[in-house]
């Protein structure tokens, strides 16, 4: 259980390290919105995209980004001993 949540919060951390990136690069288009816009339709990620706008709103990023992350699913029986 621990590992899950180690990979869950280094996920999470990743992802917000990419999205205080990608604003880096539109940061001198957060004078006009519309230039911002623009530019922010070139990411591909609508998640990322998405933060982005938070992040220009001055709104947290991370109820967004803990939203976007999944564990990897695991077959519950694969280590059964019994049978």
């Amino acid at each position: 259980m621990r590992q899950v949540i180690a990979r869950l919060e280094e996920a999470a951390a990743e992802r917000e390290r990419a999205v205080d990136e990608a604003y880096a690069r539109l940061a001198h288009l957060t004078g006009d919105r519309a230039a911002f816009a623009r530019a922010a339709a070139g990411v591909t990620d609508r998640g990322l995209r998405a933060a982005l706008f938070l992040r220009l709103d001055g709104r947290p990023v991370d109820l967004l980004v803990w939203r976007q992350l999944r564990p990897e699913a695991t077959d519950p029986f694969a280590t059964d001993q019994e049978n």
